[in-house]
């Protein structure tokens, strides 16, 4: 008889706390997902941190979550479900929060990115069981975690030779640029001197062109403009990537040794703003500036053509020193750089290129230009 009434008690209790965990094990319950940093660069550590946190006296001691995120970003302490990775360019994680009776629990899960970009987490899905494991419960709640990742700054091991002679030769030019208000004198003209040097008066008096001289000066303010038109009829995303490595690789360079930076683009972000763009300025804050505008580039997105966009009137225009990023060879881009040469502003052109892409520019242009491919 003993026996009977114990599994009657045992049936009775398992029933019940069913129940009561049916209809209450949510209460009072809090779940969320973020990001240790709001921005950093990628292959750099960073940690997801789960909370979970029951204001209730009924414990969960088989609590799970569940979650989305892009597949590019990496936390190997994750259990994620390899079928739906087949089907989908994300992963779904899941990890275990087990939160006893008014409680709260945080778990920090080392993370990196494996690609530039903006990742986001917008749901988190729940799932529990009852103390007896006898019934499933569901449930889903919004997320608004992001992350911005920057990209990789260019690394090409210890000597680094190839990024650090380009650097050189930028640096450079940045020092012997003619300062068009200090007038130095007249002298003869030779063939590479810009039409807009010639001094007429002087040139019909001597029956020859003669040219004025300018004092040389140290640019002191440096424009970076990524063109990332595209070039060939494929979508080059290995080279619009490296061309925001660059961007950010120089300006950190340049701003390192003291010039002031701004930057244009004719790209497309992920949040749909067109024709990104830094202004002018120094310092770290400046370039965690740069690095946010690197980070939400759409590489995909239809940008309009170098002579369309709003970057050209300004690039032609601009009397700072201006380093063009781009493998846009059109006859456009080369005309744009040829008038600046005319007018005697400080130009540099940065080539990227692949097995798709060539080197095809005119060779009155190949001094003021460099190929750049790994």
């Amino acid at each position: 008889m003993s026996v009977i009434i114990i599994i009657a008690l045992v049936l009775i209790f398992i029933y019940g706390q069913a129940r009561v965990y049916r209809k209450k094990w949510n209460t009072n319950l809090t779940v969320s997902v973020d990001f240790s940093t709001a921005m950093t660069g990628v292959n750099d550590n960073f940690e997801i941190i789960e909370t979970a946190e029951n204001g209730k006296w009924l414990p969960l001691p088989s609590l799970m979550i569940k979650y989305s995120t892009d597949r590019n970003l990496v936390a190997p302490s994750l259990i994620y479900d390899e079928k739906e990775v087949n089907v989908t360019d994300k992963f779904y994680y899941s990890d275990a929060l087990p939160v006893l009776s008014n409680k709260k629990v945080i778990k920090k899960l080392s993370c990196h990115s494996k690609k530039r970009g903006v990742f986001k987490i917008d749901n988190i899905y729940m799932t529990a069981k009852d103390l007896c494991l006898v019934e499933e419960y569901h449930a889903s709640t919004k997320c608004d975690a992001n992350i911005l990742i920057y990209p990789a700054y260019l690394d090409y091991g210890e000597t680094e030779f190839p990024f650090n002679h380009m650097m050189g030769d930028i640096l450079s030019r940045l020092r012997y640029i003619e300062d068009p208000f200090e007038f130095r004198g007249l002298r003869d003209y030779i063939p590479t001197d810009p039409t807009n040097h010639i001094n007429w008066k002087a040139s019909a008096k001597n029956d020859e062109y003669i040219v004025n001289e300018f004092n040389q000066t140290v640019f002191r303010t440096v424009r970076i403009f990524v063109n990332l038109t595209q070039y060939s009829g494929h979508f080059e995303d290995f080279l619009i990537e490296e061309e925001l490595r660059l961007l950010v690789t120089i300006a950190a360079e340049l701003l390192g040794k003291g010039f002031l930076i701004g930057v244009n683009t004719n790209a497309v972000s992920v949040f749909e703003d067109k024709d990104i763009a830094v202004k002018i300025g120094t310092g770290q804050a400046h370039m965690e500036l740069i690095h946010e505008a690197a980070a939400v580039i759409n590489a995909q997105a239809k940008v309009p053509r170098f002579e369309e966009s709003a970057m050209y009137k300004e690039f032609k225009e601009t009397e700072d020193f201006v380093v063009l990023i781009g493998f846009d060879q059109s006859e456009a881009v080369q005309d744009a750089i040829r008038e600046r040469m005319d007018e005697g502003k400080g130009t540099y052109w940065i080539i990227p290129t692949n097995n798709y892409v060539n080197f095809e520019i005119g060779t009155d242009l190949r001094r003021i230009s460099v190929e750049w491919t790994k």
